[in-house]
C-alpha cells in the first residue's frame, strides 16, 4: 500500500473515530462542524492525519 493511500486511510479511520466521539457527547460543548471548520487549515497528508491525532487523544474537561 503507497504511503498516500495509507495515509487517506488513516485520515478516514480517525474522522470516524472523532465523529463517534463527537455524538455520543464526549467531546461536548465541541460538534463536529466546528472540527472540520478547524480541519480546514491543515493540508491534506501528514499534517492534517496529526490534526485528528491530537483531536483523537484531546483530554477535553468541562466543569461538569
Amino acid at each position: 500500500m503507497s504511503t498516500n493511500v495509507r495515509t487517506q486511510a488513516e485520515e478516514i479511520n480517525l474522522l470516524k473515530v472523532v465523529k463517534l466521539l463527537c455524538s455520543t457527547k464526549v467531546r461536548h460543548p465541541m460538534n463536529i462542524e466546528q472540527i472540520k471548520a478547524w480541519l480546514k487549515q491543515f493540508n491534506i497528508g501528514p499534517e492534517k492525519t496529526l490534526a485528528l491525532l491530537i483531536l483523537r487523544f484531546l483530554i477535553y474537561r468541562t466543569s461538569d
